[in-house]
Parts: structure tokens; sequence; C-alpha cells
């Protein structure tokens, strides 16, 4: 096998191929990684003035309003303008869409799939100034929820229902920037040294951060917890009861979904009621999804061409396709991986669709 490895390693030399550590990087999302369409809306009784239903689309905010000026959309102060947010009253509901199957894709972080995003908040011991976030303590750990039934649908016609949960515009509270003491972005008229980049929404939070274990800790160190994520509510298809009744898409050969809908828990449409808000909806982003899909050459599956797919390559050259069907990537009827395979490798080589 080493002389095998030795031998394609010299073609990859006369091919002109470069085996280089670090390949560039592809990063950022679009208006495409949220819902784009608002399918229907029912405020329901208590909605009250939030009952735009376009807030919901888009990405959540990054700013909101603070005594007329704008200020990081922070864990205890969240986004709150009519803008900003729409609510789902007693009786009501939201349905949204996204404009691309939202696949149960193998890669996604921790399993999720997409994250709803409210404006639940923790409480703090005392005002929040948007001071300093390490003099600022985190209350008893528990999250002013609203929770919000969440469904899902491939049609729009047939739902399937996270009754167990998780529930929308529960934990956890939007972060609008990343906790950065090095890089504070710039606000005209206040001097921010704490929130710098805006954080990302398509990226679930770690399950294992617990709010519980926040109590009596620091809004800094809440914060750091989330490091580049901006929290919202986190959803694994895989936790429907139901989720082998979905059909699977034949080009990712994933079980997938593309219609949110949003109803209210609460019976209470008085003030004191518990109506869900929501901000925005967005599909998880990870290596092998409709944004990034898998390059021609990609062997093993993490959205580059590289030494690692080389090496795979090297192993089951002039093999059977049936041994390794990943690399016989020319996809003609020879069923062998040999120079027309290598040919789409080289091709294809450094190629790299994921950040």
């Amino acid at each position: 096998m080493g002389e095998k490895k030795i031998a394609i390693y010299f073609i990859a030399v006369v091919c002109g191929i470069v085996v280089l550590a670090n390949p560039p990087r592809v990063d950022g999302f679009d208006a495409n990684d949220f819902v784009t369409q608002v399918v229907g809306y029912v405020p329901g009784a208590g909605a009250g003035f939030y009952i735009f239903s376009q807030a919901a689309i888009g990405r959540p905010a990054v700013d909101t309003d603070y005594y007329g000026a704008p200020r990081p959309v922070v864990p205890v102060y969240p986004q709150w303008k009519t803008s900003e947010v729409v609510t789902v009253g007693v009786g009501g509901s939201l349905i949204l869409k996204f404009n691309h199957k939202v696949c149960d894709d193998r890669n996604n972080p921790y399993g999720f799939d997409f994250i709803v995003f409210g404006n639940s908040m923790f409480s703090v011991g005392g005002n929040w100034y948007y001071g300093d976030p390490c003099n600022c303590f985190i209350g008893s750990g528990e999250v002013s929820a609203e929770n919000g039934m969440v469904s899902v649908s491939q049609d729009g016609i047939t739902w399937f229902c996270f009754e167990d949960g998780p529930y929308a515009d529960s934990f956890a509270p939007t972060l609008g920037r990343v906790f950065d003491l090095n890089n504070p972005a710039y606000y005209s008229g206040w001097g921010n040294l704490w929130w710098g980049d805006q954080t990302d929404p398509t990226l679930p939070l770690d399950p294992n951060v617990d709010p519980n274990d926040f109590a009596g800790k620091s809004l800094a160190e809440l914060c750091s917890a989330y490091g580049k994520s901006a929290g919202g509510t986190a959803f694994d298809l895989r936790r429907l009861a139901d989720f082998n009744n979905l059909a699977i898409d034949p080009q990712s050969g994933e079980r997938w979904i593309q219609y949110i809908k949003i109803e209210c828990l609460g019976t209470d449409p008085g003030p004191d009621g518990l109506k869900p808000e929501v901000d925005a909806v967005s599909d998880v982003s990870c290596c092998g999804d409709y944004k990034h899909p898998f390059c021609a050459g990609d062997i093993n599956r993490d959205c580059r061409t590289d030494e690692a797919d080389l090496e795979i390559f090297c192993i089951n050259w002039l093999g059977p396709a049936s041994g390794a069907p990943a690399a016989d990537l020319h996809k003609d009827s020879d069923n062998i991986i040999n120079f027309r395979d290598f040919a789409v490798l080289a091709g294809d080589w450094l190629s790299n669709n994921w950040p």
C-alpha cells in the first residue's frame, strides 16, 4: 500500500498538485440562511401592537433601541421593537417558509437543524445600563420565557410537532454581538469596550451551556460561554416522534423540512399572559448543507479537497468502486478507481466550501 501511495504522490507532483496544510477560508451568511416568507399569520388574542409578521424575516436583531440609541442585543436586554419581533397570541399561529430544504444534515453542529429566535431574557440583580458586563450579575438562572409550540412541514399541509419541546421564545436569549474586549465595535456617542463583531445566528449554542449554571455569574461570563453563537432555541428534527415519516431528499439522502409553524401555548390573553415572540428562524450552517455542498473531489466529506482525500484515493487506487464508492469520482461505468477519477480530484484540488 505504501508503494501505491508513493506512486500517486508522484503523479500529483507531475500534475502540479501542491499539498498545503491550510486551504483558503470561505465564510459568511445571507438572507437565504433564514426564513424568507410569511405564509400565514393569525395574531391571536393579546398580541397587542406586535403584529408586524415580517419582523420574523431575516436574521435576528444585532442591535435594539435603548433610550433612542442603538445598543447590542444581550441576554438581559432583548430586542423589543415592533419591527424586530412579532407576537403569537392566544389561539394564534405564525407559519414561515424557507426558500430551500432544511435537511437533517449529518455535519450540523450538535445535531441541530434550525434555530428559532424570540426575545426571552435573564433577570439581573438591579438594572442594566449598558455598562461593564463584568459588573452585571444574573439572578436565579431562570429565563423569562413565553413558550411557543413549534411544528414543521415539508409541504405546509402535513405537520410534525415538537410536542415535548423545545419551545420557541425560551432558552437561549439572543446575543447580538460577541463579547470581545480586544475588538469592540464602534458606536457613535457611546464608549463601547465590550461588544465586538456580530454573532453567528446559524451556529447553535453548545447544549452543555445550562442557564442554571449562570445564577449569580456575570453577564460577561454568560456571553463568553456563547462564543460566536447568537443563541436562540435550537431544534433537532430527530427529536420528532414521527421523524421517520419525513420524506428523504434524493439529492442529499437526508430527511428535510421547509415550513415552520409557531403557536401560543398560553391561555391568558391578558397583559400577564405568556405569548411567544418571534424575531427570526435560521437554518443551521454546516459542511455539506444547501449553501456549502461537498466539493467534486471531496472524498471524506469535509468540504475540502486536500491531502486527506488524496490519501483515501491512494489506498483505493485501481480497486473496485464498490470498495470505496466515494472515491469513484468520475461516476462512469468502468467501476474502477483510476486516472479518470484522479482527473476529477486534480481538477478540484484545494477547493474549499467551508470556513
